[in-house]
């Protein structure tokens, strides 16, 4: 299948804005939700549904389980030599973790290694931004079942479920499923909600297929629709920013309705309107998004969102503290630095996957006599 460039440009561009964010600099006042209720997190899952929808093409049920599979297995080994990594860090330099921003999640670590390496492995113990992969591994292994879905066009009732799924989340579903067995607080379990967060990647599956089989409801380009997303999404841009003070009129939480964590159901509002208008702007002027640094890195997002999290933990060891102290000036250097460093795993993959290919290619040599 032909790489969509939208697609990776837009996923390159999330990969960068979360590098930011994650990396806490200067830069982050400016990418952190700008747009609303809105983050990176939220359009990467997403477009890794979307990405999956267009591309699992074979019509077959065991086919499309085979590549599931191996794609859930490339990304668990990805988040496992990871984990790895950083598990060998903190029990090599103790204090450099104990000093760090994500102490919280680490001391456990040097208090129970052994517990922490093999729930680690299963994915249960994950320390600060290694959720994404561990769900991402789980829903791509459900793909299967959702492509057949959708083959037999019961996708209205699958996204229903997945909705469900979120509805129940935001009763606190999460909590139940809490070994108290386990030597493990809530957070360091993960911060991300898989109940509610499967339902931007089942949702991105469903527009993923429809998009290839050409199926698009007709009604999601009328002019309304539109307008409404525009007038919605930029009064919640305002209140975002706090220019309007929505708790002063309603009698909810807004810190609750746009929690992260479980994807607040003011939060997944803002989510549906600024995929919409996305979705129309790259249907009306595609030429906006032919942005090929981003499309160079989006092309290899598991490798560069691996190296991301490995770099983080190396920087907050040992560099983010000692420049700490010189002001705004090195801590923004370092931030571009790092963000230019994110083409190094992109090139490296991309001159592995030439590689591969160029092998793969070549023509069998035969013995003759």
């Amino acid at each position: 299948m032909k790489r969509n460039d939208a697609l990776d440009a837009l996923r390159g561009l999330f990969l960068v804005v979360m590098t930011l964010n994650h990396d806490g600099g200067p830069l982050r006042r400016f990418t952190h939700e700008p747009f609303g209720f809105v983050s990176a997190a939220e359009g990467f899952f997403l477009l890794s549904g979307l990405a999956t929808g267009l591309a699992y093409t074979a019509p077959s049920f065991s086919s499309i389980a085979q590549r599931a599979f191996h794609n859930a297995r490339r990304i668990y080994l990805y988040h496992l030599l990871s984990f790895l990594f950083v598990f060998a860090l903190v029990l090599l330099f103790p204090l450099a973790a104990a000093e760090s921003r994500w102490t919280d999640r680490l001391l456990i670590i040097r208090e129970e290694p052994l517990s922490v390496l093999l729930l680690g492995a299963a994915t249960l113990y994950r320390p600060h931004f290694f959720d994404i992969l561990p769900m991402y591994t789980l829903l791509v292994l459900f793909v299967p079942f959702l492509i057949r879905r959708y083959q037999n066009g019961r996708g209205a009732a699958v996204l229903l479920f997945s909705l469900s799924f979120w509805g129940l989340s935001q009763t606190g579903l999460k909590e139940i499923f809490k070994a108290p067995s386990l030597p493990l607080t809530q957070s360091e379990l993960g911060y991300f909600d898989l109940f509610a967060w499967q339902f931007p990647f089942v949702l991105g599956t469903w527009l993923g297929f429809n998009g290839r089989e050409g199926s698009t409801p007709r009604l999601f380009y009328h002019p309304c629709f539109i307008a409404i997303a525009l007038t919605i999404g930029f009064f919640l841009f305002l209140v975002r920013h706090q220019l309007v003070l929505l708790d002063a009129v309603f009698p909810f939480s807004i810190q609750h309705a746009t929690e992260k964590s479980h994807l607040g159901w003011l939060r997944l509002i803002n989510v549906l309107l600024i995929t919409y208008l996305t979705a129309r702007l790259v249907q009306a002027y595609p030429h906006l998004f032919r942005w090929r640094w981003f499309a160079f890195l989006g092309a290899h997002s598991l490798p560069v969102f691996t190296y991301h999290l490995l770099m983080l933990y190396l920087l907050e060891f040992f560099v983010r503290k000692p420049i700490a102290s010189y002001g705004t000036g090195p801590a923004l250097l370092l931030s571009m630095l790092f963000i230019l460093s994110l083409n190094l795993p992109a090139w490296v993959h991309s001159r592995y996957k030439e590689r591969k290919t160029k092998t793969r290619n070549q023509p069998a040599l035969t013995l003759s006599t």
